[in-house]
């Protein structure tokens, strides 16, 4: 038997043999129908090796300028925008498996003609217009035992989402744009809700002497608890709602909603920021619905963090 005494002819020997297998087992075939699938997926699909260099990119990323076989040996970090490269590291070239892989990740990326495109990062934005790309990545190893030595290549997928981040900016648009106009009609009750908490914050009233004052205001103002508990209700609201504070002590403030989405929108509202100004369809006592718009504000413990809501509102 002729000995093989150099690394090289090693390789070629375990290529040829390698070879020979895949035509034995008919994998050739199955690889060529794996290649024209990939090819026609709208999502990009890409390799890298152990420096993170492209080995494979998928066709769909013409769609961004560039020519598949022009980015193979390329570093993909070149094609990632200076500003992002250092987050992005170690992310579209992630080494983890299962559930430590990267999934949905976000970051600019550099196109073709030196314009930007985003990929998705679930803690970044997006801006107008321009396209954004979902990103999952995840390395492939030669046993279970992942390690550097079994290591083979980081396999990643980037969808473009451009339409769906265009359709969540115009709805974070139609929000703050409803929001402003109706913080317009509510200027005079969070102007007297404002004085009233500056009133309160300067003379340290004791509750007996907010409750008095807050009593006789010309709006409704109410306490709430978070999970909905109405803890208060002056003597405004109690006329509007029909209802005495023996009754109240009954009732959740959940019960004197017309349509429970306009609860469920305050609430994720709060959420997300300290104030929030509102205008929805409320039920009297009697079942009668009244509309009112109003201002509502976080009550923060030092400790416990939100313990109440606030609201300022008229009819």
């Amino acid at each position: 038997m002729k000995t093989m005494n150099t690394d090289d002819e090693i390789d070629r020997h375990i290529r040829a043999l390698e070879s020979e297998i895949r035509s034995d087992v008919g994998l050739a075939p199955v690889e060529e129908r794996l290649s024209s699938l990939v090819s026609a997926l709208p999502d990009i699909v890409y390799r890298l090796d152990a420096d993170g260099s492209i080995e494979f990119v998928s066709d769909a990323v013409r769609a961004y300028g560039y020519d598949p076989a022009d980015l193979v040996g390329r570093s993909l970090m070149d094609l990632i925008h200076p500003q992002d490269r250092e987050r992005a590291d170690h992310r579209v070239n992630d080494r983890r498996t299962r559930d430590r892989a990267t999934k949905s990740f976000e970051v600019r990326f550099v196109t073709a003609d030196d314009s930007s495109v985003a990929f998705e990062l679930n803690e970044s934005t997006t801006e107008g217009g321009v396209p954004t790309l979902l990103i999952d990545a995840e390395g492939v190893y030669s046993s279970s035992d992942p390690s550097s030595k079994t290591f083979q290549y980081t396999q990643g997928v980037a969808r473009d989402i451009t339409r769906r981040k265009q359709i969540e900016e115009t709805l974070r648009r139609a929000r703050v744009e409803l929001m402003e106009r109706t913080a317009t009609h509510s200027a005079r009750i969070s102007a007297a809700y404002a004085t009233l908490q500056e009133s309160l914050k300067k003379a340290s009233m004791s509750e007996l002497r907010y409750r008095s004052l807050v009593d006789n205001l010309p709006v409704g103002v109410s306490h709430t608890a978070i999970d909905g508990e109405i803890k208060y209700q002056n003597a405004y609201a109690r006329a509007v709602f029909g209802y005495n504070e023996r009754e109240l002590s009954d009732l959740r403030v959940d019960d004197l909603y017309v349509n429970d989405q306009d609860r469920a929108q305050l609430l994720r509202a709060l959420n997300e920021r300290e104030v929030y100004s509102f205008e929805c369809e409320m039920r009297r006592k009697g079942g009668r619905s009244i509309w009112v718009r109003g201002t509502t504000r976080v009550v923060r413990d030092a400790i416990d963090g939100p313990v109440e809501h606030t609201v300022s509102w008229r009819t």
